[in-house]
């Protein structure tokens, strides 16, 4: 998985990274889960009832479905992550507007700034993305340290 991270960091021009990790054992992600986002879905792609049609192989341990975590800090300023639904195209529709999402990194690096306590947004007060923009957030990498 560490090659397609390395051929991402060139394609998608994140250049401005010093480094993007492959974790194709889902290693980091479960320590998301674990610690910042109880909701965050790892499709079981062995499972006949597969709506992604992932195929096993692929994804030994699972695929992991759209989330958000931005830090400022130490502090998670958003914790969001996507439950794939019919209702929303399991996972294509929903998201919150990048726009937004950004607003509120930028209110809480603002008050981190003055030392202003914030809290964490789990994006539920956001707009949400159509099917045009969820393919663009999709396609979209950015990362705040």
């Amino acid at each position: 998985m560490q090659p397609a991270a390395n051929r991402a960091l060139s394609e998608w021009n994140l250049d401005k990274y010093s480094s993007v990790v492959g974790d194709n054992e889902n290693h980091i992600v479960q320590y998301c889960k674990d610690t910042f986002l109880p909701d965050l879905y790892i499709t079981d792609c062995s499972a006949k009832s597969n709506p992604h049609g992932m195929n096993a192989t692929d994804y030994l341990h699972g695929a992991v479905q759209p989330a958000v975590l931005v830090f400022v800090g130490d502090k998670p300023a958003m914790a969001w992550a996507c439950q794939p639904s019919v209702s929303n195209l399991q996972g294509s529709l929903g998201r919150p507007e990048p726009t937004e999402v950004w607003q509120v990194v930028e209110d809480c690096l603002q008050n981190w700034k003055k030392g202003i306590e914030f809290q964490c947004s789990n994006g539920e007060d956001l707009g949400q993305t159509g099917g045009c923009q969820a393919i663009l957030w999709h396609k979209t990498c950015c990362s705040i340290s």
